[in-house]
Parts: C-alpha cells; sequence; structure tokens
C-alpha cells in the first residue's frame, strides 16, 4: 500500500519459491508522482471596524495561507479577487501587506477577498469583513457677545471645519 503525501521511487522484487526450493526474481520500479496540494486558510484574516475617516489599516497576510508543497518550490500568490465597497474603501496589496484606506465621510460595510494561488493555479479565498463607523459631527452655538448674534455650527469631526447655520 501506499503512504499519504510521499512520493518517489521504490524497487521491489517479487520471488517465487517452489516446494524443493528453487525460486525466481523479478524486481521492478514503482514511481509516485507528487500532486499539487492546494493552498488553505490557516489563520483567517480578522474582520476590521474603524471609525470614519480613519488613518489607513495595514493588514499582515503573511501567515494567513499555507500550502504543503511551498517546501519544495511551490509559491503563493496573493491578489485582492474582491471589494463589494470600493467607494468606501480601496486595497493596495504589496507582497503579504495589504494596506486598507478609507473615503473621507464615508461608512458602511465592505466584504474584501484575498485569494492565495500556487504556480499550478491552484487557489483559496479567505473573506474578510470592514465596517467603518458613522461618527456624527458636533453641534455647536456660537454667541457673539459684541453683536449678540448666535450660530449654531456643525463641526466636521475630520477637520474641525464649521458649517454655519444663521
Amino acid at each position: 500500500s501506499y503512504l499519504a503525501d510521499q512520493t518517489g521511487l521504490a524497487s521491489i522484487t517479487v520471488r517465487a519459491t517452489d516446494p524443493a526450493g528453487a525460486f525466481v526474481e523479478d524486481t521492478f520500479t514503482v514511481t509516485v508522482n507528487h500532486v499539487n496540494e492546494p493552498p488553505v486558510v490557516i489563520n483567517p484574516i480578522a474582520d476590521v471596524a474603524v471609525n470614519e475617516n480613519a488613518s489607513d489599516t495595514l493588514v499582515d497576510l503573511a501567515n494567513v495561507f499555507d500550502d504543503a508543497d511551498l517546501g519544495i518550490g511551490d509559491v503563493l500568490t496573493l491578489t485582492v479577487a474582491g471589494n463589494s465597497n470600493p467607494a468606501m474603501v480601496t486595497t493596495d496589496l504589496i507582497g503579504d501587506q495589504l494596506t486598507l484606506s478609507y473615503a473621507l465621510n464615508q461608512y458602511g460595510s465592505a466584504d474584501i477577498t484575498i485569494r492565495a494561488t500556487d504556480i499550478s493555479g491552484a487557489w483559496v479565498e479567505d473573506v474578510f469583513a470592514v465596517t467603518v463607523n458613522h461618527i456624527a459631527g458636533q453641534l455647536q452655538v456660537r454667541i457673539n457677545l459684541s453683536t449678540g448674534s448666535m450660530t449654531l455650527a456643525n463641526i466636521d469631526p475630520l477637520g474641525g471645519l464649521p458649517i454655519n447655520y444663521n
């Protein structure tokens, strides 16, 4: 019988012996060829949650995927295979480092799909969620003591720019 996940050559000798002790032998070689093992997800990517107008998030993908064939010359190539909300979050993948960049004043959710493909074309994907939480502006009441006028201002949390209501 064959052992799991083993490859190589084996010489097998078969001997037939009669009751008088005479025998004949024949030797043949059995070759077990390598079969490509597809990549697998070993550490799923954690979901990401940030507040609206957050700085970029760096996601390290180095330990997410594995392939049993990496020790014999196989290589995994990572790609972004899907983004359900590119208007809210964009992706930039260099090697195994994924940068998530968030659009200003956008919030909601997105599913990001990362694909690992080996040199034989076998692949696996991992999907993770990105949630951008809405942060409401701050309402301020401004009173000009010299004139007695009052202004309501909605302060944008990103840059502190007032949106005035007179």
